[in-house]
């Protein structure tokens, strides 16, 4: 599940990478964590996202190298961290709907400049 996520991450920008887990995993919060660490591993990639279904809706793990703040990006939608280690937790929302709104939360970051 982790690798067919990884294999289909779209970048953004240049270099950060989004990705979906296809298929809901036993542990959600592990497997968007680790999906979000083997992105940061591929060229180009300085901040990378991964996105699965959780028992109340999408999860989102993201990484950074230090460039992009995730802390900022995944603030936007109601989760918090660290500049380089995020997470959050879209409660009643589904990966496609999360998707899109992850999407333009780092359309706004970077369009305000901060990446």
């Amino acid at each position: 599940n982790r690798a067919e996520g990884v294999k289909n991450a779209k970048m953004m920008y240049g270099k950060i990478a989004v990705a979906v887990l296809p298929t809901k995993s036993a542990n959600p919060h592990i497997a968007v964590a680790q999906g979000a660490n083997a992105l940061l591993h591929l060229k180009d990639v300085t901040a990378s996202f991964v996105i699965s279904e959780g028992e109340k809706g999408a999860v989102i793990s993201g990484r950074s190298l230090g460039d992009i703040s995730v802390q900022l990006i995944l603030e936007k939608l109601g989760g918090g961290g660290h500049l380089t280690v995020a997470g959050a937790q879209l409660n009643n929302m589904g990966i496609k709907d999360g998707l899109n709104e992850l999407t333009k939360a780092i359309k706004e970051y970077m369009e305000e400049g901060e990446g």
